[in-house]
């Protein structure tokens, strides 16, 4: 399936760049860690080598950029959020799972907004973790959300599906920090290409 091909009409990237900051690329000219600028992004957003960009990032796509529910205010860099699709996970029917990268403060985690973008996902069966970035030179920290979440959204009870992953999100923040090196990187890399799951 090509994400290119689902992509909303007429929804662009424009100035947002966090994809270019936030993912790991692996290639065999470039070793790029989580977290830190790629050398081709351009300040005023944008790629100075998109034409001959790398394979991997031309088969990388937003998931902002193909939900049709999404409006532009969850753009990455607008909404605090990065919305990754990732590999299907053992027990759960979904082709495939998200990722919601928090990149913006606790503000993000704790609005309305957020928790029922995370409902809305569970409530279709989408395997959904809540994905808290580490500084450059570490490892993110995440959690799979579903099946904690799922009697309260269920219920319909927002407050508690808030305070679920608001409890969720603290205890990311609470884990100590877990250094990597580029050769880790390149190690957990998957030999056909793409990002590591």
């Amino acid at each position: 399936m090509s994400f290119e091909s689902l992509a909303v009409a007429g929804r662009e990237c424009g100035a947002c760049t966090a994809c270019c900051v936030e993912l790991a690329i692996v290639t065999d000219d470039m070793v790029k860690m989580e977290g830190v600028a790629c050398r081709h992004c351009q300040a005023d957003g944008g790629c100075a080598i998109y034409a001959a960009r790398p394979q991997l990032c031309r088969e990388y796509f937003c998931g902002w950029r193909c939900i049709p529910a999404l409006d532009d205010a969850w753009r990455p860099d607008l909404s605090g959020v990065m919305i990754l699709h990732e590999p299907p996970v053992p027990g759960y029917d979904a082709p495939l799972a998200i990722s919601l990268v928090v990149l913006g403060g606790p503000e993000v985690v704790e609005s309305d907004r957020f928790a029922m973008l995370v409902a809305g996902f569970i409530d279709r069966g989408t395997p959904t973790h809540l994905n808290l970035p580490g500084k450059a030179g570490f490892w993110s920290h995440k959690q799979l959300l579903n099946e904690d979440l799922a009697p309260a959204i269920r219920a319909r009870e927002l407050a508690r599906v808030k305070a679920l992953i608001w409890g969720f999100y603290a205890h990311l923040r609470s884990r100590p920090p877990v250094a990597k090196t580029e050769a880790q990187v390149v190690q957990a890399w998957p030999a056909e290409g793409g990002a590591p799951a």
